[in-house]
């Protein structure tokens, strides 16, 4: 996703250890290898997919998007990739953009 930082292991431990309660617990009780595996899947899907590029032509639906967090917004990005059929990848493409704004840049 063009401007946002690499998917790293650093990146992502730095975003639990921000974001802290229960999602740094959460990381802190991964195995070193769930840790690793968990950030090469995202980084291996974090590119926005043809069914979400489709509705970002909107400026609205853009903003709403861009709104979302950069860890979020990979990893709705590996969730709408994760379908197996393109009614599922457009569905979950309009839900994750529906749902963008709700979990907006850390103040």
């Amino acid at each position: 996703m063009q401007g946002d930082p690499p998917i790293t292991r650093d990146a992502v431990e730095l975003e639990a250890l921000i974001a802290g309660g229960k999602v740094q617990r959460h990381w802190a009780s991964l195995t070193e290898a769930e840790k690793d595996a968990y950030v090469e899947a995202l980084a291996a899907h974090a590119k926005e997919p043809r069914e979400l590029l489709t509705l970002l032509r909107d400026a609205e639906a853009e903003d709403r998007w861009r709104s979302a967090h950069w860890l979020v917004r990979a990893e709705f990005c590996a969730h709408i990739e994760g379908a197996r059929f393109g009614w599922q990848r457009r569905w979950r493409a309009r839900t994750v953009l529906r749902d963008a704004a709700k979990y907006g840049q850390p103040g």
